[in-house]
């Protein structure tokens, strides 16, 4: 019996031991794909592409119907006509611009 808790406490205290080391941590951690630090113009193209795709996606949705350059002939639930828009509109154009900005912080 005296065996099998000293059995059973090393055990335990080896299995609380191991996931606690920390010998070479950054090293087995590091992704071996990716490069580390990122290049400006690796952050700036992509960002400066999704920003104006959500530019011109706002500018096609909402100004082009409220100046009728575009006229929409469908009657679904998100199309704008004329004068008539939700308060939230522009959510859309935010969230687009608001997922580029650590692009554009890390150029700086």
């Amino acid at each position: 019996m005296k065996s099998k808790t000293y059995l059973l406490l090393l055990t335990l205290f080896f299995g609380w031991m191991m996931p606690s080391c920390t010998k070479d941590f950054e090293k087995i951690n590091t992704d071996p794909i990716n490069t580390p630090n990122a290049l400006p113009q690796q952050l700036l193209a992509p960002a400066l592409v999704a920003t104006l795709s959500a530019n011109m996606q706002r500018n096609r949705n909402f100004n082009n119907e409220l100046m009728q350059v575009t006229v929409s002939i469908t009657d679904d639930e998100a199309a704008v006509f004329r004068y008539e828009y939700r308060n939230t509109y522009a959510d859309a154009l935010w969230n687009a611009w608001y997922t580029q900005l650590t692009n554009f912080k890390d150029i700086y």
